[in-house]
């Protein structure tokens, strides 16, 4: 994965070992940054730790306009010199749930339609994997997401979400969630 542009990192490695050491997380929400590579860096963060039946959510992966899957160094420019015009900001994130996808065939990884786009990952075999170097995947550009949004991020109604947490837990909490899909 190519660094981040940013060098000012929190030491997240570090801080998962002394917070998790004796447990295992049942449940992981990254926000990374609005930065594919941190956000990748999280979920694999994230992953040393997780449960085998825990869930990590990725938030802002599925960004609604060009301005708003704007990279971090374009928002960081555009805000300094004032050409930002505000509103809501994804950043590149969509490109860590393509990337994971590609390079990942021990996950599954779907997105929620909703609240620019839940990233659901889990342990488990994926139902279909993206073929895509990780040249391909740095290189995406929004037009990419928006010619082939279904297929690059597995996009996936919420109302599907129920059905999903019935393949994960464990039997007695299975039993009792509804759902419909």
């Amino acid at each position: 994965i190519p660094r981040p542009p940013r060098s000012t990192l929190f030491p997240y490695p570090t801080l998962f070992r002394s917070l998790f050491a004796h447990r295992s997380l049942e449940v992981a929400f990254v926000d990374g940054l609005h930065e594919w590579t941190q956000a990748v860096r999280d979920v694999e963060n994230a992953l040393r730790y997780l449960a085998d039946t825990g869930v990590i959510v990725m938030h802002d992966c599925n960004p609604t306009s060009e301005l708003i899957a704007t990279s971090c160094e374009e928002y960081e420019r555009r805000r300094a010199d004032g050409s930002w015009p505000g509103g809501s900001w994804c950043g590149d994130t969509f490109k860590a749930v393509v990337w994971l996808r590609a390079v990942r065939p021990d996950l599954r990884i779907f997105v929620l339609d909703c609240d620019w786009g839940l990233g659901i990952v889990s342990r488990g075999t994926p139902e279909s994997r993206l073929v895509l170097s990780p040249e391909r995947v740095e290189a995406l550009t929004y037009a990419d997401l928006e010619n082939q949004r279904h297929l690059l991020l597995n996009l996936r109604d919420p109302a599907c979400y129920p059905t999903f947490l019935k393949t994960i837990l464990p039997r007695p909490i299975r039993e009792s969630v509804a759902y419909s899909c």
